[in-house]
């Protein structure tokens, strides 16, 4: 089983973790405005090394409209989803 976490969100930029199985790796993230997900991803960067073989990556990115996201991690010819409730969703705070 590999684990990937949603951690935290500061003003711009999104925090998760992924289980660091190789150092050949993809991570993106696809969002939606409303139920429809765009096909086109925002890539996500690597931030630092976790504890314990884990590695903390980022988001950022514009996307208008946006109402949920999931990120999509691939590794060693495997992909991964990480969702809640089918996708994370978003707010706004105005």
């Amino acid at each position: 089983m590999v684990y990937l976490a949603f951690e935290m969100t500061t003003d711009d930029v999104s925090f998760f973790k992924v289980q660091n199985l190789a150092f050949s790796k993809v991570v993106a993230v696809y969002w939606a405005a409303g139920n429809a997900f765009q096909s086109t991803p925002i890539s996500a960067s690597y931030s630092s090394s976790g504890a314990s073989g884990y590695e903390v990556w980022s988001f950022s990115g514009q996307a208008a409209g946006a109402t949920q996201f999931y990120i999509k991690y691939t590794v060693l010819g495997s992909t991964y989803v990480l969702r809640r409730n089918h996708s994370y969703s978003i707010r706004s705070e105005v």
